[in-house]
């Protein structure tokens, strides 16, 4: 279209029907009997709102945008109907043009009922629903199958007669394919596939082929086959008050009523899913929904959610997404991944999708369930990212937990933590895989100093933290007393900074109970000063030392502290430190020892079948307090691993199993579902 410069409405139709020309001048004469169906509108860029300057002959050669204008603003065949296919996008702007717009499943209904209308008046309602029903029916099984070519005898099982075979062709809803026949586009009969269901009755043979309402929504929603999307779209779409009646008015009742009770029980029992179910995939559910949208069907599906997770990529899933996200009137936990959605391209203003965000994120302030927000893998401008902070500012929002994992550009991070500092019931800041720059610690520090901050536990997991910013997180230990948890693994501290955090763990005025270095890059050089926390400290808990080169002169000394008296640790990870047998008697008098120590983390630590030993025989002690044991009982011969489950058979307390909080780190950092 927009490389014509002038044509007529019936040359511009003729271009690709050139011996139609008279056939269209005399379609136009009964301009009530026309539907016009136009698609991709959006991609046209043309500005069709030209009130001075329309055309009512369809004869007369006007530049396309006039034409199209004319037909919009019916000046040019008004008694004419249109139907405009649009991407969710674009419905935003659809008030600007006073036609109606439609979703995918109006388009095929309006051209269903218009061509039955115009090809069914000499047979009677009950033989086109005859007619329409052994069509649905072939298109069903053959959607299932995976079959679209279809021969005269998979026609005539399904009651498709010869006569209908004659009309379906007329209509160019079939199409003849050698000896074959198809329907004309695959939409075509995934679009009847989804009427089957509509008009499917109680006493009507099942067909084994063709699956439930349950089975297609489970299906798609679970994604375990694809084929199945736009089937399941188009009966969302069908569901709807107004296609009912549409439809209704052709072909007599429906069973919309049934076949929503039944997609609503089935999503019911579809939104109790634990973590060893598939994920489900929400984008399909909204896409359904926003198909039907109709309020009260909508919050009644959205309403069985407490948790969503959703992926972002285009302005069409925003749109839909924000539209979803306010219908969830019982949300507790939403996880978003936003894709590359701000960037300026062809499919609205920047302006416009800004105002679709800012609409999405109202979610903070009037949805009083949520509570738990996870942001994952985002690449926010600055726009987008203070309209965030100021939805989490505002005074309703009820977040007790937020997740920002690897943002990429947190920029300065101040209008983010000052944001973060407004929300008063906030116990968990998790910044995973977040890289924090100088500023952006300084503006974190500033927030957690703040008085009315009440933030239980931080994960500053793989930050990009170095020792320098272990001064300023120093001075957090000693102001804030509400921070029991905090996670620095991942980041190369060093000694320097492992020693800095000693200082402020020695000090009576810190609260921290827990504390994980996990790589972080520990030498036995910090050893000592941490040795002597254990002493001072009695508030701290557990202490996570995995994955650093500590060796075994680094841990005889924190072995000594932890036997001494004011010693009042309760876990400690040395798995992946480098350790050998030469430490294990010093383990296996901590073992005897200390009175606190409930869990002791020794994974991949090289010990022999005489180091097991000595060990089974500390866990085997009357003194022995450990009820966890990190180890690998495979990575030892048969009979150490003997040794170790004869232990456990003695000790009914105590558990020796690999990686013991690997699932609690997991859920912790956010990583796994809580």
């Amino acid at each position: 279209m927009r490389r014509l410069r002038k044509t007529s409405l019936v040359e511009w139709l003729s271009r690709d029907w050139p011996a139609s020309s008279k056939l269209l001048e005399q379609i136009f004469s009964q301009p009530q009997a026309i539907l016009f169906l136009v698609d991709s509108i959006e991609e046209l860029k043309l500005n069709t709102l030209l009130d001075d300057d329309l055309c009512d002959d369809w004869n007369q050669p006007r530049p396309p945008e006039i034409i199209l204008g004319s037909l919009l603003q019916k000046a040019m065949l008004p008694s004419s109907s249109l139907l405009i296919a649009l991407k969710p996008a674009d419905l935003a702007r659809g008030e600007e043009l006073e036609v109606e717009f439609g979703t995918i499943t109006s388009f095929y209904v309006s051209f269903l009922t218009t061509v039955f209308r115009a090809g069914g008046e000499d047979s009677p309602q009950c033989q086109n629903v005859a007619s329409l029903k052994a069509l649905c029916s072939l298109a069903a099984e053959g959607t299932w199958t995976c079959t679209y070519f279809f021969l005269t005898e998979d026609l005539g099982t399904h009651g498709v007669s010869t006569a209908d075979v004659s009309m379906w062709l007329s209509l160019n809803i079939l199409r003849q394919n050698g000896d074959s026949i198809t329907f004309s586009h695959d939409q075509v009969q995934e679009f009847f596939t989804a009427m089957f269901y509509l008009l499917k009755q109680p006493e009507d043979e099942p067909n084994p082929f063709i699956g439930s309402i349950s089975q297609l929504i489970s299906t798609c929603l679970k994604q375990e086959r694809t084929g199945l999307s736009l089937v399941k779209q188009f009966v969302f779409g069908l569901l709807s008050e107004a296609t009912a009646k549409t439809l209704e008015s052709c072909y007599g009742p429906q069973k919309s009523q049934e076949v929503k009770q039944e997609m609503l029980k089935c999503i019911k029992s579809l939104s109790h899913f634990d973590d060893n179910d598939p994920e489900l995939n929400f984008q399909e559910l909204f896409d359904g929904v926003f198909e039907n949208h109709e309020e009260e069907f909508v919050t009644a599906v959205m309403s069985f959610f407490e948790e969503v997770t959703i992926h972002v990529e285009n302005t069409q899933e925003l749109v839909i997404n924000s539209y979803c996200l306010s219908h969830c009137r019982n949300l507790h936990k939403l996880t978003m991944c936003l894709g590359d959605v701000f960037s300026e391209d062809s499919e609205l203003p920047r302006t416009e999708k800004l105002a679709i965000w800012q609409n999405c994120c109202s979610i903070f302030h009037t949805n009083e369930n949520l509570q738990v927000f996870l942001l994952e893998n985002c690449a926010y401008s600055h726009a987008p990212m203070a309209i965030l902070c100021k939805a989490i500012a505002h005074p309703l929002c009820r977040l007790h937990s937020l997740t920002v994992m690897f943002m990429t550009n947190l920029g300065e991070g101040a209008s983010f933590f000052k944001s973060v500092s407004q929300i008063p019931r906030l116990k968990y800041l998790n910044l995973h895989g977040t890289n924090l720059s100088h500023s952006a610690v300084r503006e974190m520090c500033r927030m957690l100093k703040h008085p009315m901050c009440n933030i239980e536990k931080i994960i500053l997991n793989e930050c990009g933290l170095s020792y320098v910013f272990c001064d300023y997180i120093a001075q957090i230990l000693l102001w804030n007393r509400s921070l029991t948890l905090l996670d620095l693994g991942s980041n190369n501290l060093s000694d320097r900074g492992a020693n800095s955090l000693c200082e402020a763990l020695k000090n009576p005025e810190c609260h921290l109970q827990e504390l994980w270095l996990v790589g972080c890059h520990l030498t036995p050089a910090c050893c000592k000063n941490i040795a002597s926390v254990f002493m001072t400290n009695q508030k701290l808990k557990g202490l996570r030392l995995g994955s650093n080169n500590i060796l075994d002169a680094g841990a005889k000394e924190l072995c000594e502290a932890l036997k001494h008296p004011d010693c009042k640790l309760e876990s400690i990870g040395l798995e992946m430190c480098g350790l050998t047998s030469a430490i294990c008697e010093d383990i296996a008098s901590v073992i005897t020892t200390c009175k606190t120590l409930r869990i002791l983390n020794l994974g991949m630590i090289a010990f022999s079948h005489q180091d097991v030993k000595v060990l089974c025989s500390a866990l085997s002690h009357a003194d022995c307090a450990l009820q966890t044991l990190g180890l690998n009982k495979t990575d030892f011969d048969e009979e150490s691993q003997l040794l170790l489950l004869h232990v456990g058979e003695q000790n009914l307390r105590l558990s020796i199993s690999n990686y013991p909080w690997i699932e609690e780190e997991f859920q912790i950092r956010g990583l796994i579902g809580n």
